[in-house]
C-alpha cells in the first residue's frame, strides 16, 4: 500500500479514536515514557547534569521510537498504527479539560485550572482565571494536536511518537530550576527546535480559523512573549479579542476585558477549527505527492 494513502487512512482512524476516549493506564505508550522518565530521574538523582540528562532523554526517546520504525505500511497494520497514532495527540481531551473550566463557582474553576497551568492559581480573580483557561487553549494547540500530526505527515509513526517522547520529558524535566536546569536542559531545547515550526504555523492558522489574518500584526507584536507559545497565545487573544495575563510576565491586550466563560468555549471551537484546517491543508499536500507519485 502507498505509505502516503496509509498515513491518511491512518490519521483519519486516529482521530475517531481519539474521540472515542483514552486507552486504559496500563497499556497508553504516553504513560510509559512518563514511567520511564520517573525511573532514569530518580536513579540518577545525583549525577544531574547535562551530559546525564542528553543520555537518559535520548534512551527513552530512542527506545519508543525505534520500534515503530519496524511496521511496514501494509493494510494488515493500519489498525495497530491508527491506535498508537491516536495516543501520541489529544484533541477531545484537551477541549474538555478546558471546557471544564467554564464552572461559574470560583473554587471548583480554580480547581480545574490548577490543572492547566503550573501557577498559583489561589489568589487569582475570576477574570485571571479565565484568561489561564483560554491560553492554555491557545499553547497547547500546538503541544496536543498541531506538532505531533506535523511530525506524523512529515516522517509516519516514528516522527509523532518521537516528538511525543521528548514533549513529555520536556513537561517533566524541562524546567528552569536549580534541580533540573541542567538535567533538562538537552528535553526543553529540543523541544523548543521541534516546536518552532508548527508553533508558528499554529499561530497563523489560529488567526485564519476566525477569519483575523488581516490583525496579523497584533500577533506579531505578541509572538516574543515566550518562545514558540508567544505565536499561539498572542494569535489566540487577537482573535477572540480578550486580554490574556500572567502575573509578572505578560499581559496582552491590556486594554481588552478579560475572557468570560463563552469566550473560553469559542477557544474550543477554535482548537476544532485550527486542527481542521491544518488536517485538510496537510491531506491534499499528501493526496498531491501521492498522485504526482513525488514520494
Amino acid at each position: 500500500m502507498n505509505y502516503v494513502y496509509f498515513r491518511l487512512t491512518v490519521i483519519l482512524l486516529a482521530i475517531v479514536f481519539d474521540h472515542l476516549g483514552e486507552l486504559p493506564e496500563s497499556i497508553h505508550p504516553v504513560v510509559w515514557i512518563g514511567k520511564l522518565t520517573s525511573f532514569l530521574d530518580k536513579r540518577t538523582k545525583n549525577k544531574r547534569n547535562k551530559l546525564v540528562g542528553f543520555f537518559n532523554t535520548f534512551l527513552i526517546s530512542l527506545s519508543f521510537t525505534v520500534p515503530v520504525f519496524f511496521i511496514p505500511s501494509k493494510i494488515v497494520f493500519i489498525l495497530p498504527s491508527a491506535i498508537i497514532a491516536s495516543t501520541m495527540f489529544s484533541i477531545s481531551s484537551l477541549k474538555k479539560m478546558v471546557i471544564d473550566t467554564t464552572e461559574r463557582n470560583l473554587e471548583v474553576k480554580r480547581r480545574y485550572v490548577s490543572k492547566l497551568v503550573s501557577r498559583d492559581v489561589d489568589k487569582l480573580d475570576k477574570g485571571e482565571l479565565n484568561s489561564a483557561a483560554v491560553e492554555t487553549a491557545g499553547e497547547n494547540i500546538t503541544d496536543s494536536v498541531i506538532a505531533p500530526l506535523f511530525y506524523y505527515f512529515l516522517f509516519g509513526l516514528p516522527g509523532i511518537v518521537f516528538y511525543r517522547a521528548i514533549n513529555t520529558q520536556d513537561a517533566m524535566i524541562g524546567y528552569k530550576t536549580d534541580e533540573f536546569l541542567d538535567y533538562g536542559w538537552f528535553a526543553a531545547r529540543t523541544d523548543d527546535f521541534l516546536n518552532y515550526l508548527p508553533s508558528r504555523i499554529t499561530g497563523f492558522l489560529i488567526l485564519l480559523s476566525e477569519n483575523k489574518l488581516k490583525e496579523i500584526n497584533k500577533l506579531l507584536k505578541y509572538k516574543n512573549i515566550k518562545l514558540n507559545p508567544g505565536w499561539t497565545i498572542g494569535a489566540i487573544a487577537v482573535a477572540l479579542n480578550c486580554r490574556i495575563t500572567k502575573r509578572g510576565y505578560y499581559d496582552i491586550n491590556s486594554t481588552k476585558s478579560y475572557p468570560s466563560e463563552k469566550d473560553i468555549v469559542k477557544s474550543t471551537k477554535v482548537i476544532y477549527k485550527t486542527s481542521l484546517i491544518f488536517i485538510l491543508i496537510s491531506f491534499i499536500f499528501l493526496y498531491l505527492l501521492g498522485v504526482l507519485r513525488i514520494v
